[in-house]
């Protein structure tokens, strides 16, 4: 569950038929004060988006997608609001895209949890998907916009 103080993770089984496997709660995900906005897997792993309302801080976590024991955090430079999400997608070689939409700013993420680089994206991106590990796509207010990596 997302939005909600103190976020849930479930895994489910798809076949045969939809079937709750696994839930952990806080504050094996989150603290109670925070909040999850965001989970995206990748080769065993969790990125997890968290915000923390009380501290007005947004960090990502990388968890492992078994124990959900934690890889790795970064508490981001980024200013909070209680009603935007902050978003992450999946670059290649396993480095993640952050989407700030209220700050107008993207960061990429090293596979060891370090920024890389940021940037300011205009007009305001809302998130972004990499589509055959060379297209990266952001939506953002005014419609989408398309970037070959090279």
């Amino acid at each position: 569950s997302t939005k909600v103080w103190g976020s849930s993770i479930m895994e489910f089984s798809l076949l045969p038929t939809i079937e709750l496997v696994k839930q952990w709660q806080s504050p094996d995900t989150c603290a109670r004060d925070e909040v999850i906005n965001g989970i995206v897997y990748n080769n065993g792993t969790l990125a997890v988006m968290i915000k923390n309302p009380s501290e007005k801080t947004i960090h990502i976590e990388m968890r492992s997608s078994v124990t959900l024991d934690r890889l790795w955090s970064l508490r981001l430079n980024i200013a909070f609001s209680q009603n935007i999400r902050t978003r992450c997608c999946l670059l290649s070689n396993d480095q993640w895209l952050v989407v700030d939409r209220n700050t107008s700013r993207i960061f990429h993420i090293s596979k060891d949890g370090k920024v890389k680089s940021s940037s300011t994206y205009n007009p305001s991106p809302f998130c972004a998907i990499l589509f055959n590990h060379d297209m990266l796509a952001i939506s953002t207010a005014r419609g989408k916009s398309f970037k070959i990596e090279e």
